[in-house]
């Protein structure tokens, strides 16, 4: 699986295929709100900041008219890929945090595993964005979360890697002001 290779990626880029069968691992828009909403409920305790505005943005771009998208050759972007790794992260988060599931339970692991996935499918050292950071910092916040002690040595690495990613974002962001 993809997800294994994190953060050596494969780089599907612009294959079609590869982006339908991710898009498609998205729960029904009842649910993805419902897991977004406990994400949002916790969001205090963790140090992932993705306002309550961007994940209504995130999921009006898969789920318009609440329905669950196709994925169309014009939603291949770059922009498109950060943002599903992202709302997987989140789901992720969400479904640990959901009351009425363990705290390690499977659905939660299929999004970590969607996420690094996601994040795998395109060169994140390269084409990095603000939505990659807080994909890694949430995926980060998750193995926290999902406090599995044998992953302690993971929540830091990512938190490191999240930092690298985020400063190499932020120069880019300053080089291209100029």
């Amino acid at each position: 699986m993809a997800s294994h290779l994190f953060p050596f990626g494969f780089n599907f880029g612009r294959d079609t295929e590869q982006w339908r069968q991710l898009v498609c691992c998205l729960p029904a828009y009842e649910r993805a709100k419902e897991l977004v909403d406990h994400f949002h409920r916790m969001v205090n305790t963790q140090a992932v900041a993705v306002p309550p505005s961007q994940t209504d943005d995130i999921l009006s771009q898969f789920y318009p008219r609440k329905e669950l998208i196709r994925a169309e050759s014009e939603s291949l972007s770059e922009g498109g890929l950060h943002n599903l790794g992202l709302l997987f992260a989140l789901l992720a988060i969400g479904c640990a945090n959901d009351d009425s599931l363990p705290q390690l339970n499977a659905e939660a692991e299929s999004y970590a595993h969607l996420t690094r996935a996601t994040l795998c499918s395109y060169n994140i050292i390269e084409h990095s964005s603000l939505s990659t950071v807080q994909t890694i910092l949430a995926l980060c916040a998750y193995t926290k979360s999902a406090e599995i002690s044998r992953r302690n040595d993971m929540t830091w690495t990512l938190m490191s890697f999240g930092c690298q990613i985020a400063m190499s974002v932020s120069t880019s962001l300053k080089l291209h002001a100029r």
